[in-house]
């Protein structure tokens, strides 16, 4: 059975990709609070 080993290897690539959209929704939404843009969700009283 090398099952095993595919499914560790997908999910690898799973993790990966879904770090990779993370960081890049981070860098966004960074990228637009440096621009001067308000995010929604950021109450400042």
């Amino acid at each position: 059975m090398r099952a095993s080993g595919d499914h560790l290897l997908y999910m690898l690539a799973g993790i990966g990709t879904t770090s990779f959209i993370l960081g890049v929704m981070i860098l966004s939404i960074f990228a637009l609070d440096q621009l001067g843009i308000k995010i929604e969700y950021r109450d400042e009283d």
